[in-house]
């Protein structure tokens, strides 16, 4: 289940419920933080920070910017 969901220009972004992340959308800007351009359809764990947990999420035009749970 998601805590939060953020809505950037032309991608998402979700936190779930156990603080993980996950996105999906458009991904020429790099913006979905899988290390590639490529975009999704549907959403991807965000594997480079798979042992973190996040407490907020933010998504911007063609960013993303998240908070762990000890900032």
């Amino acid at each position: 289940l998601s805590r939060q969901i953020s809505f950037g220009f032309d991608h998402c972004l979700i936190l779930t419920n156990s603080g993980k992340l996950a996105t999906w959308g458009y991904g020429l800007s790099g913006c979905l933080g899988h290390g590639n351009y490529e975009s999704c359809s549907s959403p991807k764990w965000i594997e480079s920070v798979k042992n973190l947990s996040f407490s907020y999420i933010e998504s911007g035009g063609y960013h993303n910017g998240a908070m762990t749970n000890d900032s």
